[in-house]
């Protein structure tokens, strides 16, 4: 090769380089998402208060698992008094807006639920496959963990006490 090629496939390499580190430091951080809520509002992830850890729980209203992984969530909630807790779907906003209902969700205050259908952003941003799933974030917006499927709730917690 010439050193003129080699110059150039050089500085190709490095830009390629320079923007996958780009897009890992992107998704590093808490995603703009945007949901409709159950009162049809709508909400952005700028909307969350600042200064608080996020949870983002990924659902289906009709999934087995993820009405599995609600059912042992919900009691013990109140470990997660101090996030920011956005429980967002893909299913329309009605199918939402029951599942809310049964789990009266709108009695906590640090809960926003809502679908982001028709966009489908979180599912493509995590590259979401398996339901449910979980991103847990710092106070800074730093991801810490992620969970697709199987959910290790203690695990999550153990983590969350963590971060304050």
């Amino acid at each position: 090769m010439t050193h003129r090629i080699r110059y150039i496939l050089l500085i190709t390499l490095s830009l390629l380089w320079i923007g996958s580190v780009n897009l890992h430091a992107e998704q590093a951080k808490i995603p703009p998402f945007r949901i409709t809520q159950t009162n049809g509002d709508v909400f952005y992830a700028k909307d969350l208060p600042a200064g608080k850890p996020l949870i983002i729980i990924y659902f289906s209203p009709d999934c087995a698992d993820c009405l599995d992984f609600m059912h042992s969530f919900f009691p013990k909630i109140h470990h997660f008094d101090n996030a920011n807790i956005a429980m967002i779907s893909y299913l329309p906003l009605q199918e939402v807006q029951r599942f809310a209902k049964r789990f009266n969700v709108k009695q906590y205050s640090n809960v926003v639920i809502g679908t982001e259908a028709p966009a489908l952003f979180i599912r493509d941003y995590f590259h979401i496959v398996e339901i449910p799933f979980l991103a847990l974030y710092d106070k800074e917006g730093n991801k810490i963990c992620t969970y697709q499927g199987s959910i290790p709730l203690h695990t999550v917690m153990t983590l969350f006490r963590k971060l304050k």
